[in-house]
């Protein structure tokens, strides 16, 4: 099977579904739409305190109180046990809640493998996951969830200097590149899901999705782009016959004429549009990026 994983592999997956079905092509895997997230993610990789502390030190724009509310999970009722001792550093204070910290990473373990269960599927060695540009943070997180190894497939793999990313076994479309990096956004704010992420998993496997950072106008764009995209898919295989060889190097250096440099965006929808990074605890404007 392939894990399409929430929320860039959203439309990927039903463009994968409409070309199996429209080219009746035979013997390829089934495809599962799997909600996760990096912060999800994130902290389902830990397994002790000095994971705790690794985490603990990975950049985050806010306050500690933030961190253990965005990054570790907490509820805010949960600071309250423990007041801010001025003598302790940021780590400190972070350690003095390890104990509540693993419980959480606990619940949220048991309710993603419910959550798994519900999807009625075998995920085993031969299960390949995709995502769209990623450095594997997911990918390994569900590795080491289930015990199991997957094969990564993604259209632009980032660079990590996480020694267990960057073992994982990964096949890139594209070669990792610093400018496919910078400029993720705009692809990923077009092809991803409709819905908002997963900020929590509950303890009978139920989802917990965030609020919604795009207003219905912009939802509304997307969802209109994502029906062109489709429509571009159908009257292409209807014209090619099939689904047609593009040389990577064509994908990489249409995407570059999108920078400023050489391309002026006009559309005061899409430039408003805020991604919101639950990880690093701030808000991205895709507006910031390009030219308008």
């Amino acid at each position: 099977s392939v894990i399409f994983s929430a929320r860039d592999g959203y439309l990927i997956q039903k463009l994968y579904l409409y070309i199996i079905k429209s080219l009746d092509l035979k013997d390829l895997p089934e495809s599962i739409y799997f909600y996760t997230s990096r912060r999800v993610c994130n902290l389902i990789r830990i397994n002790n305190e000095s994971d705790i502390q690794r985490l603990s030190k990975e950049y985050f724009c806010g306050n500690v109180k933030e961190m253990l509310i965005n990054r570790f999970m907490l509820r805010e009722e949960d600071l309250s046990k423990i007041e801010v001792d001025n003598s302790k550093s940021n780590f400190g204070y972070i350690g003095s809640f390890s104990s509540e910290i693993l419980d959480k990473v606990n619940a949220v373990k048991k309710g993603y493998l419910r959550y798994i269960e519900t999807l009625d599927v075998d995920i085993n060695e031969n299960t390949a996951f995709f995502d769209l540009f990623a450095s594997g943070t997911c990918q390994l997180a569900l590795s080491k969830l289930c015990n199991k190894t997957f094969k990564g497939l993604y259209f632009s793999r980032f660079f990590s200097d996480d020694n267990e990313k960057s073992g994982l076994d990964i096949e890139s479309y594209l070669e990792p590149d610093f400018f496919m990096e910078d400029n993720s956004l705009f692809i990923e704010s077009i092809l991803t899901s409709l819905e908002p992420t997963l900020l929590d998993v509950g303890g009978s496997g139920e989802l917990i999705l965030g609020k919604e950072t795009r207003n219905k106008e912009e939802l509304s764009y997307v969802q209109e782009a994502q029906e062109g995209i489709f429509l571009f898919v159908e009257d292409a295989i209807k014209r090619l016959d099939g689904v047609p060889n593009i040389e990577k190097n064509y994908v990489r250096d249409i995407f570059g004429m999108l920078i400023s440099q050489y391309t002026n965006i006009e559309n005061t929808v899409f430039k408003n549009i805020v991604i919101r990074d639950e990880v690093l605890n701030r808000n991205q404007y895709l507006g910031d990026l390009y030219k308008y």
